[in-house]
């Protein structure tokens, strides 16, 4: 019953704002945030698994991309948690001026290594690469296997 109300309110908030969102930033560690909203904006591109699944990653990677570009709200939505949005180029970071990942005290400008690249945006930013659309594919590829044969009884 709670959860009806929740969602019903959650409606009407994104009626009223205009804006669209599945993850806030108080959800714990933003990997949860990063993920959440990497597999809402699959879903908002590809609509279902199977339809996931039957494009290339390249393909997934631009559609977002697209995505994000055609609705500007949702990208600032999403950098408003403190969760950048990295670009298919590897190079190019959507961000606010201080961003969650990665947590630095006292400093305004960072180092950026490939390897730090990599590991803040698997800990906490929204990833646009292919490879990680690669990685998003193996994980929907596991949910399906995962589900039992039809005809099966049981939960």
């Amino acid at each position: 019953m709670l959860r009806s109300r929740v969602l019903t309110r959650l409606e009407c908030l994104e009626r009223e704002t205009k804006t669209h969102s599945v993850a806030l930033g108080q959800l714990g560690p933003p990997e949860l945030s990063k993920l959440l909203w990497e597999a809402e904006l699959i879903g908002m591109t590809r609509r279902t698994i199977p339809g996931a699944l039957q494009a290339t990653p390249a393909e997934l990677s631009r559609e977002v991309t697209e995505l994000l570009d055609r609705r500007a709200g949702l990208s600032d939505t999403i950098v408003s948690l403190g969760i950048p949005i990295l670009e298919a180029d590897g190079d190019t970071l959507r961000r606010r001026p201080r961003p969650r990942i990665p947590e630095v005290a006292g400093e305004d400008t960072v180092e950026v290594t490939a390897t730090d690249r990599d590991r803040w945006a698997a800990k906490g930013w929204v990833d646009l690469r292919e490879a990680n659309f690669e990685k998003w594919q193996r994980r929907l590829r596991a949910i399906i296997d995962a589900q039992p044969e039809k005809g099966e009884t049981g939960s």
